[in-house]
């Protein structure tokens, strides 16, 4: 199974401008690999480079990753590569412009393990921490993870009295607990950071360098906040002003290329979407934009003929003890646009289970045959911090359980 059969939506491509760089696999869009198969390589680079095998050379490397975690938490970015391997590329694809493809073999004999990918052409190393892993083969019940709003770069609302955290030094710990369980992958739900600046992506990106299983991302309407100025008064703005598309270019380039995407893990169909930004519809609530006409119908033609699908967002369809009718906008911090088509949908289409993060507690709630679940955050859930772990089970089920963050058990 290539790549996990992984499957971005070119219609979906990131707005942001290229720059040079390994566009995928990334840390937050990795490829999963079972030894003999094909690690493709999307590239931005300058045109006129090599079509020519020869001219380009690709390894992947492991590596010990240093974290120190106090008062004020610092990320240590000193990698130490311990085993480094030459792949083996078959082919060079220029497909557009700027944009080239890169084909190498996964050698029968290699390590399990996560990887960082690193490509060399016309003199430029180009590199992707925790981009490419090996697995002897896909499990019949696999274990993954769900976490949700990091937060990293939050500074406290002063204005609604919500004091300061060391979301950094939270998030560190979960991740060091999560290495130990080593489930499958982990998925992270949106609102990486508190508001998209420079630094704040930097220090989630060294975040994620220390997890030792893939992560795969999606966006929050966190992410596409451009300034924090205004946050702790989010219902009092119009969402022009709190949120630009350009805040995630970031996040785009170095992070994970794909707004919306699927990919197979074994038996599991995975299906991540961005729920949006914000739509405040009263002066005292915010609800989340939601899907696009144009989301809905990739979101079909993903689902058709795979029964028993699991769909990652980072809004709420529904929450439990609210107005669960399928009204359009039933619900406070739900999606707005096509709510209900996207829950009709997904009972019509047998959707097993739909998992989302953003408000910051553990719920629980079916309708229509599906199950709604909520995630806390890792970082700032009003009760305690924690995250779902999910198994897949050889019956067709699956089993969700809460593990609460260590510190706070």
């Amino acid at each position: 199974m290539d790549n996990t059969r992984l499957e971005s939506d070119p219609a979906a491509a990131s707005p942001c401008p290229d720059i040079e760089r390994i566009t995928s696999p990334t840390i937050g869009f990795p490829s999963i690999l079972t030894p003999g198969s094909k690690l493709s390589i999307d590239m931005c680079v300058e045109q006129g480079m090599p079509t020519d095998a020869s001219g380009w050379s690709v390894q992947i490397s492991r590596g010990v990753r240093r974290i120190t975690i106090g008062h004020e938490t610092t990320v240590d970015e000193g990698t130490y590569y311990y085993d480094t391997i030459q792949l083996p590329v078959s082919g060079v694809v220029n497909y557009d412009r700027f944009k080239y493809r890169v084909d190498a073999r996964i050698p029968q004999d290699s390590q399990t393990d996560l990887y960082d990918l690193r490509v060399e052409v016309d003199g430029k190393e180009f590199t992707q921490e925790n981009a490419v892993q090996f697995i002897p083969q896909f499990p019949s019940e696999p274990r993954f993870c769900v976490m949700g709003d990091p937060h990293i770069g939050f500074e406290g609302y002063p204005c609604i009295d919500v004091p300061n955290i060391d979301e950094i030094s939270i998030f560190a710990r979960s991740i060091e607990e999560v290495n130990q369980d080593r489930p499958d992958f982990v998925m992270i739900m949106g609102d990486l950071v508190d508001w998209s600046c420079p630094d704040n992506w930097n220090d989630l990106r060294n975040l994620l360098k220390l997890f030792q299983v893939p992560v795969f991302t999606l966006m929050g309407n966190h992410d596409y906040y451009w300034d924090n100025w205004w946050v702790g008064y989010p219902p009092m703005l119009p969402a022009p002003v709190r949120s630009d598309p350009v805040a995630l270019r970031y996040y785009f380039r170095h992070i994970n290329p794909s707004p919306r995407y699927c990919f197979d893990y074994g038996p599991l169909h995975a299906v991540c979407l961005d729920s949006g930004d914000d739509a405040v519809l009263s002066a005292v609530e915010a609800y989340g934009s939601g899907l696009t006409d144009d989301d809905m119908q990739w979101l079909e033609s993903n689902l058709e003929g795979r029964p028993e699908s699991f769909i990652f967002m980072h809004h709420p369809a529904t929450r439990a003890g609210c107005d669960n009718s399928l009204k359009r906008h039933a619900n406070t911090g739900c999606i707005t646009k096509n709510r209900r088509e996207f829950m009709v949908l997904c009972s019509k289409l047998d959707v097993a289970a739909v998992f989302n993060g953003h408000e910051h507690k553990v719920e629980y709630w079916a309708e229509g045959g599906v199950d709604y679940h909520t995630t806390p955050s890792i970082t700032r859930s009003g009760e305690r911090n924690g995250y779902r772990m999910v198994r897949l089970t050889a019956a067709g089920g699956y089993d969700a359980e809460v593990v609460w963050h260590p510190d706070e058990r």
